[in-house]
């Protein structure tokens, strides 16, 4: 079984909440709060990862569809020698 790249990111993202929580609640008020502060920093990046998480997603969806309909392999673009027809494609 292949592991995506999508699912990686989603797997960031939930560890960063909970990573995010101990560092919060494990911070010591009388050092100045450090740990609070790094808490709430690592707090700002599941949004980011879930995003990316989507965005990768939908990227491999759609190539394993056009994959699936090519018969195994990627469609490749015509160049534009290939595109254009000629007079004695007539």
């Amino acid at each position: 079984m292949r592991v995506r790249v999508s699912w990686v990111l989603y797997g960031l993202g939930f560890a960063s909440i909970v990573v995010s929580a101990v560092n919060y609640f494990s911070g010591k008020p009388k050092l100045g709060g450090g740990q609070e502060r790094t808490g709430l920093f690592i707090g700002q990046w599941p949004p980011t990862l879930f995003i990316l998480g989507k965005i990768v997603e939908d990227w491999e969806t759609r190539r394993a569809a056009a994959t699936s309909a090519e018969g195994g392999e990627a469609e490749a673009t015509p160049t534009t020698e290939e595109a254009t027809p000629t007079a004695t494609d007539a």
